[in-house]
């Protein structure tokens, strides 16, 4: 396994630490709040969509001037960095535009506000990794410091953690 090599995506500074991510990959960023964790992964996203195309799922900011302003403040507008709003149809709604786009990359902000637990999410994150799509999701941290994500089925699904800090 260790001459083994595997297809993935490699990153450019200051997000290179994460190694080589595999298509599919599903890590979640967490932190308290405040902390920069949407900051942090919008930078992250910047970076992905210069290697392939992606999707930023809101759930805590619809399209309106917040997550414009942050955008643009970090520069992360790209021709495929495509935006979907998390609604009651939920999965659908997202697993329309990752196939309208192509889309090798989602960004759920918050995974924590949209109710992971729910089916809706575990039915977007069945097909994402059927598509073989890779999902970034945003948590928030409990009071002791660890992912709060809202019973086990993201705890189990989850290949790598990432704590933002202030």
């Amino acid at each position: 396994l260790g001459k083994r090599r595997y297809p993935g995506f490699e990153l450019a500074p200051p997000f290179e630490f994460l190694g080589r991510l595999v298509a599919g990959f599903f890590f979640l960023v967490y932190g308290a709040r405040g902390s920069g964790k949407s900051t942090w992964t919008l930078g992250l996203a910047r970076a992905l969509v210069e290697l392939a195309p992606l999707v930023y799922v809101s759930g805590e900011e619809d399209h309106g001037p917040t997550l414009s302003m942050r955008i643009r403040r970090m520069d992360a507008g790209h021709p495929d960095f495509h935006v979907a709003l998390w609604t009651e149809r939920g999965a659908a709604a997202v697993l329309e535009v990752v196939d309208r786009t192509g889309a090798k990359f989602v960004v759920v902000d918050s995974a924590t506000r949209i109710d992971p637990s729910s089916k809706k999410v575990q039915e977007l994150w069945a097909a994402l990794k059927a598509r073989n799509v890779a999902l970034i999701a945003i948590g928030h941290a409990t009071q002791t410091g660890l992912p709060k994500v809202g019973g086990t089925f993201l705890e189990h699904e989850v290949h790598t953690l990432v704590r933002v800090e202030k």
